[in-house]
């Protein structure tokens, strides 16, 4: 593409040490027992599924149920993962799981008539529900979760922690222009105008921003899947996905960085078109619906929201840089 040899941006030194400080400190940290195996999303999905399941199941056989079943698919997480079998896998933690699930209640009966379920035809359906749900989202996560394995590495990480500080910086604003949008009011078609105009600047700007073209989750060319993966094409995308500085030495080389470039005036100007409309009312119309201490107390949030913004794409400048060093020291090492 067109930003392809264009003259480079470099973080300042402070920047630059700090991403190396996060890395070597992300790169001490080791998990340790059954902290290393239990994956708190994955677990969460799962007893959700399992809850959905049985839905309607008294709370008692539901919670020795939940805890029959969550307990096996931990265990064959300790256990297996040394090969990648997806299908194999999914299908045998459904299994453990089912099985786990009846033993238990089996147990039950015999023992605590107040932890099993009333009926067997009710134990069976949640069950056979819970058998096909369970394994066939399990499934899918395997197969996502192949583009993750890189993700346990140090500069991972801190792509993760920039990606969320820019998300996070992201939503400050866009709720600012709500804010905005409250503190002067107006019509449902001026709102509904300024909020589309700000969502789409937002997403055009990050899109001009990629060198390939692809979201940080998508890391083969041509494909529309996170399925099917290549580690180089991963870190690839991965680093091009975290908006980065520009200059005016870059924007004179590259169309597609003056197009981010345009979309992201675009997008401050729609957060602080209500400012403007303010002040015109202030001058030529009538102020007196204004809130204007909310109004001023925005002005100067989002000014110190850019200023943080414009230091973060000088981090994400460095975190993309210390990304790919790594990955052509990966490369290096296998050879």
């Amino acid at each position: 593409m067109e930003n392809q040899g264009q003259p480079a941006v470099t973080a300042p030194a402070w920047v630059v040490n700090s991403v190396e400080v996060l890395m070597s400190l992300f790169k001490q940290q080791k998990a340790n027992g059954i902290w290393a195996v239990i994956q708190w999303k994955k677990m969460i999905s799962e007893a959700c599924l399992i809850v959905m399941c049985f839905w309607g199941t008294a709370w008692r056989p539901m919670l020795a149920i939940l805890v029959a079943g969550l307990g096996a698919l931990r265990v064959r997480d300790i256990q297996v993962r040394s090969s990648w079998e997806p299908a194999a896998e999914a299908a045998t933690d459904g299994l453990v799981m089912a099985t786990a699930m009846i033993v238990s209640q089996l147990y039950f009966v015999a023992t605590n008539p107040a932890f099993a379920t009333l009926h067997s035809s009710e134990l069976a359906h949640g069950v056979a529900l819970s058998l096909m749900t369970v394994a066939g989202w399990r499934l899918i996560m395997d197969l996502c979760s192949k583009a993750n394995d890189l993700g346990k590495l140090a500069e991972f990480k801190v792509f993760r922690a920039a990606l969320r500080v820019h998300v996070l910086l992201m939503t400050a604003a866009v709720l600012i222009a709500i804010a905005n949008e409250n503190a002067v009011p107006g019509g449902i078609v001026r709102n509904a105008f300024l909020a589309a105009m700000t969502l789409i600047s937002m997403g055009v700007s990050c899109r001009y921003q990629k060198k390939s073209g692809r979201l940080f989750f998508n890391g083969t060319d041509g494909t529309m899947t996170i399925m099917t993966y290549e580690p180089d094409a991963d870190t690839d995308c991965k680093a091009d996905s975290l908006p980065q500085p520009t200059s005016i030495a870059t924007l004179k080389t590259s169309a597609d960085l003056r197009k981010a470039a345009f979309f992201r005036l675009l997008f401050v100007a729609c957060v602080m078109s209500t400012t403007g409309i303010a002040v015109w009312r202030w001058f030529f119309g009538d102020p007196s619906n204004i809130r204007w201490g909310q109004l001023m107390a925005n002005v100067v949030g989002f000014a110190f929201l850019i200023t943080g913004w414009h230091i973060i794409t000088y981090f994400n400048l460095a975190t993309a840089a210390a990304m790919r060093r790594e990955a052509i020291k990966r490369k290096a090492d296998k050879e």
